[in-house]
């Protein structure tokens, strides 16, 4: 209120008041406030604006202090005039700890039994990395693990230059399955039967291992079971290759027991390692029964029977052909038979035996002579007896007398024509008496005494 005199200069004076109101409606001016950053922890000063009536006003705000949070936190300002104006500005604090971007990728190693971790984080550089995989290896970052093996979980600890607070990162190690198979080398190898192949149908790693030269390996890195199964081709007979396969499979192990259940049929991976063996038989059968002498004698009806025989293979079957050739000797009566048994199996493979029978023997003996001259029987004949020049033969009468003897008789010599060769009861050169006489012939067969006796007729009409 404002009091106004007024004095007309005569000693006369009167008052009057005026109210003067004052209206403030002009809000303060809304400051634009510039972002505050820090690390850890930021307790903003109070930022001011101008009023026109008021003049520099501080904001003030509810937030509290300090702001520790990662990441942007918006302050809200408020800024009166105390006449009832006002206004509000946000301010942006932003706290820049160490945080991860995204998530973390975890890869198998393509060369080696592990995995590695890949992440990338926010924050200020330079970072530190404790835990599984660590130190590794950063570019910018983004941070790569060292190899980390096959089967181990990651935890690994990162933090940046500040240090305000720590970002862990966990996780199951990822299944790195790697399977890999060297196929073992083989010298050349061969047998002489189908039989003789190797015939384990399965395996243990280790035995695989120690095929053919030693030098197959099975290089995995477990995410199942294996399994080596073996089989021979088909038998392709003599004298060929057959082809012996190793299987290497490799079965889902769903419960993680190191043992192939049942159910477990899911096949991971496979391969296969062949080897090459020849089936090459040189073995010849064998008789089964005794064999007899190789070389014997007999005489024409004492010939033994030819013997039958078997024989065995050593891959089979075998079976004995039998032959028998004749061959004359040095006289009608003396000659050899040439047998042979021959015992073959199915590759070709032959074993003979050879038996000689040497055969000598009186093969006929002539028993009627006449003293007619008519060029018919005039004389004992004995066909072969050339053979045996050591011989003797008798003639007797129906006494029992001798009329005649010959030592070494060869039907050419002074042979028996129906003549006594002189005796007590006939003179030499007369004729014999027609009638039947008895023979004997006595020789020598290779060192064997061989003895034949017979009748005799004689004609001397």
């Amino acid at each position: 209120m404002v009091t106004w005199t007024f004095d007309d200069g005569s000693g006369n004076i009167s008052t009057a008041n005026q109210n003067v109101i004052i209206d403030d409606v002009t809000p303060p001016a809304i400051p634009m406030l510039a972002d505050i950053t820090g690390q850890c922890s930021v307790t903003p000063m109070a930022p001011t604006t101008a009023d026109v009536c008021a003049g520099i006003i501080t904001g003030t705000t509810t937030a509290a202090f300090p702001i520790t949070n990662p990441g942007t936190t918006v302050i809200t300002w408020t800024f009166n005039d105390g006449n009832g104006n006002s206004v509000t500005a946000n301010q942006n604090v932003i706290i820049s700890q160490i945080a991860l971007a995204g998530v973390e990728t975890a890869t198998c190693s393509a060369t080696q039994p592990g995995y590695n971790i890949t992440l990338s984080v926010t924050g200020q550089a330079p970072y530190t990395a404790t835990g599984t995989g660590a130190p590794g290896t950063w570019s910018g970052n983004t941070w790569t693990s060292g190899l980390i093996s096959s089967g181990t979980n990651y935890n690994v600890n990162f933090q940046d230059a500040s240090a305000c607070n720590t970002v862990n990162v966990a996780g199951i190690s990822p299944n790195c399955c790697r399977f890999s198979v060297i196929c073992p080398t083989f010298q050349p190898t061969s047998v002489q039967c189908y039989e003789e192949l190797p015939s384990e149908v399965s395996l243990t790693e280790t035995q695989f291992e120690t095929l053919g030269n030693g030098d197959g390996r099975i290089a995995d890195t477990r995410c199942g079971v294996i399994e080596i199964t073996a089989s021979n081709g088909a038998d392709p007979g003599c004298n060929a290759n057959v082809t012996r396969t190793y299987t290497i499979t490799e079965y889902e192990d769903t419960n993680s027991n190191g043992v192939r259940d049942a159910g477990e049929n899911n096949v991971l991976d496979t391969a296969m390692c062949t080897q090459t063996i020849l089936i090459h038989d040189t073995t010849a059968p064998v008789f089964v029964e005794k064999l007899p002498d190789a070389t014997i004698t007999a005489d024409c009806d004492t010939i033994p029977l030819a013997q039958t025989f078997t024989a065995t293979d050593n891959c089979g079957s075998a079976t004995v052909a039998y032959d028998e050739q004749r061959v004359d000797g040095d006289c009608a009566s003396r000659y050899s038979l040439i047998r042979t048994w021959t015992a073959s199996d199915n590759c070709g493979n032959q074993n003979s035996f050879v038996q000689t029978v040497n055969v000598s023997c009186v093969e006929e003996v002539y028993n009627a002579v006449s003293t007619n001259g008519d060029g018919l029987n005039d004389s004992f004949f004995i066909k072969g007896i050339d053979c045996y020049p050591n011989n003797v033969v008798r003639i007797y009468n129906r006494y029992g007398v001798v009329v005649y003897e010959k030592n070494g008789y060869d039907n050419v010599t002074n042979p028996f024509q129906g003549f006594s060769d002189g005796r007590a009861t006939v003179a030499r050169g007369n004729k014999l008496p027609t009638g039947t006489y008895f023979y004997t012939l006595e020789y020598d067969s290779n060192g064997r005494k061989v003895e034949k006796a017979g009748y005799l007729y004689v004609n001397s009409q």
